[in-house]
C-alpha cells in the first residue's frame, strides 16, 4: 500500500477545508467564520460531512481511508464509476475503512463521508500502480 498525499483537490462538496495536525477536516461553512453561524456553528451541523466526498481516478484494487477516531457510529459509501460498490459501517472509536476487491483498470472512485457526523481524514492509502488525478 502506498500513502497518497492528501490534497484539497481530492475533496468535493466541502465549502472549506481545515488543515490540522490530525489531517484535513471538511466543513459545510467557511470554518474561519464559525462564530458567524450561531448557535455553535448551526447547532454543530456545519461540521457534518453530508454530501462531502473524496473523489479521484485510479487503477487501485484496494483503498484505505484513515481518520481521527470516530465519536459515533457512521457510514462511508464507495462508488465506482458512479455505481454503489460498498456501504461500510463504522463504529465509535474506529480509525480506518478499507475498500478492497475493486475491479482492475482505471476507474473513478467517490468515497462519501458520513451523513451524520464530522470527520478528519488523516491519510489515504492505495495499492495502486498509477493515479489518474
Amino acid at each position: 500500500m502506498k500513502n497518497i498525499l492528501l490534497t484539497d483537490d481530492l475533496f468535493r462538496g466541502a465549502v472549506s477545508l481545515e488543515h490540522t495536525s490530525e489531517g484535513i477536516k471538511p466543513w459545510r461553512i467557511p470554518y474561519q467564520d464559525y462564530d458567524l453561524y450561531p448557535p455553535n456553528g448551526i447547532d454543530n451541523k456545519a461540521a457534518i460531512c453530508a454530501g462531502i466526498r473524496l473523489s479521484f481516478h485510479t487503477d487501485a484494487t484496494a483503498v484505505v481511508v484513515k481518520f481521527s477516531p470516530m465519536a459515533e457510529a457512521a457510514r462511508l459509501d464507495c462508488l465506482v464509476n458512479g455505481e454503489l460498490f460498498a456501504a461500510t459501517g463504522i463504529t465509535a472509536g474506529d480509525t480506518e475503512v478499507a475498500f478492497s476487491a475493486l475491479d482492475q483498470g482505471p476507474k473513478e472512485l467517490a468515497i462519501f463521508l458520513p451523513q451524520n457526523t464530522s470527520m478528519t481524514i488523516s491519510s489515504l492509502w492505495m495499492n495502486r500502480t498509477r493515479n489518474y488525478g
